[in-house]
């Protein structure tokens, strides 16, 4: 919001102020969608645990909680029954107070649409949107939806289907983004595609990187390209697949040493990096989010290829730790 304002005191290409209000605000994201007639879950603004209930028993278990001024999955909690409400509600609310103030009037109790989840970083010039990068997801297990990693293929179908593009297109549109980058999150489910959220911003967890190692596209470039008013070079110079696998503890625990393969010891594996030190207290869900250990990323001509390197390095790779004492078994503020 506030790169949103400078462009526009400067009168320079942005995404624009109301625009990125409404990706930054997930609440007002639903509205507009809902308002210009995308396919969207049935949703409600709780402030309290008695109105999370009450709306989730109006729009039927299961639901899922998130945190309205949010990324990564941070809180996002599903419920599938009205036992189980207070103690979701708690860690969404607890990941709602991790970030700015203004985000913290209410959780949203949300529908949960079933299918396939994407994301799809793209770009917006002159209010023509134009996808450039399709990743699959690959999610941690229920209730949490943590992203344990990510497969980007420059030949992916979805990248050439109407439907899609015509919903992200909408989408965008009736957010009002006119110059700029944003990273949105779609459910593929049985109606067709259903937009979970957009971002005013390139993907996380190194989605881009894959992106640019899959089709050569270079995401900085073509955020470059938009914010000095060029049309963003889109075509592909590469046509591979590349994947990031995420490698976390069986438990919450403290680092003692972390052993990972080299890239040579794995056909496609291009990198293998620790992302926790030594000494180092990591916790899952649901006391904190991303208690990641270690990342690995590899390339293939295909994305079951791809997806064999990551599993052959994940085999590969360890962690030596120590289980964490009671006393250090703390909500963490994060989540």
């Amino acid at each position: 919001i506030a790169a949103a304002r400078v462009a526009a005191r400067l009168g320079l290409p942005g995404l624009t102020v109301a625009g990125a209000g409404r990706c930054r605000d997930k609440h007002l994201t639903r509205a507009a969608l809902t308002g210009s007639g995308l396919p969207q879950p049935r949703y409600a603004l709780a402030g309290s645990l008695s109105e999370a209930d009450a709306a989730a028993r109006r729009i039927g278990f299961p639901v899922v909680l998130k945190p309205r001024g949010m990324g990564a999955s941070a809180g996002v909690v599903k419920v599938g029954q009205a036992g189980e409400m207070a103690e979701a509600f708690t860690v969404a609310a607890r990941a709602s107070h991790a970030g700015p103030p203004a985000f913290e009037a209410g959780l949203l109790v949300e529908e949960l649409v079933q299918g396939p989840e994407i994301s799809v970083d793209g770009v917006v010039a002159a209010g023509e949107y134009r996808p450039f990068c399709l990743a699959r997801k690959r999610l941690g297990p229920a209730p949490y939806f943590e992203e344990t990693g990510h497969i980007v293929n420059a030949a992916d179908p979805l990248l050439t289907d109407a439907c899609l593009h015509h919903v992200l297109a909408e989408a965008h549109r009736a957010l009002g983004l006119a110059d700029g980058i944003t990273h949105t999150e779609v459910r593929m489910t049985a109606r067709g595609p259903v937009i979970i959220e957009v971002n005013a911003r390139l993907g996380g967890d190194m989605i881009p990187y894959l992106g640019k190692l899959a089709t050569g596209v270079d995401p900085g470039r073509v955020a470059a390209d938009v914010a000095r008013g060029a049309r963003p070079r889109l075509a592909a110079s590469r046509h591979q697949v590349a994947g990031i696998r995420f490698l976390y503890p069986p438990e919450d625990c403290r680092i003692v040493d972390i052993c990972l393969p080299e890239p040579g010891a794995v056909p496609g594996l291009v990198s293998a990096q620790p992302m926790a030190a030594s000494g180092e207290a990591v916790y899952l869900p649901p006391r904190a989010h991303l208690g990641r250990y270690a990342l690995l990323i590899a390339c293939g001509t295909d994305p079951a290829t791809c997806e064999a390197s990551l599993d052959e390095a994940a085999m590969l790779a360890s962690v030596h730790y120590e289980p964490l004492k009671p006393e250090e078994l703390v909500p963490s503020r994060l989540l």
